[in-house]
């Protein structure tokens, strides 16, 4: 798990920071939604497409990914990561299954 979440870290440092915001029904390109990735000199429209063309599966794939931003993203590692290092010394409440 460690491994996915150093991972995930690693490319969310690396990911054009944002802001993020979804956009749905705007005509684009093969009629898909995006997410708005708002760059110093511009957007970069990263397009979500369902297989199958499903397009209320596109609106909420695009929702889900405009709000997992790196900087989101980032911030739940931190969490993550103290509360991990607040619970390492102290003894389970429940034995492990």
């Amino acid at each position: 798990m460690s491994d996915r979440i150093d991972a995930l870290a690693a490319a969310a440092q690396k990911a054009t920071p944002g802001p993020w915001k979804f956009s749905a029904g705007v005509a684009q390109p093969f009629g898909t939604e995006y997410v708005d990735v708002r760059q110093r000199d511009g957007f970069l429209p990263i397009f979500v497409m369902a297989v199958g063309s499903n397009v209320e599966q596109d609106k909420r794939n695009a929702a889900f990914i405009a709000l997992a931003s790196p900087d989101l993203i980032l911030a739940l590692l931190d969490v993550y990561r103290a509360a991990q290092e607040e619970c390492s010394d102290k003894p389970l409440p429940l034995k492990p299954l």
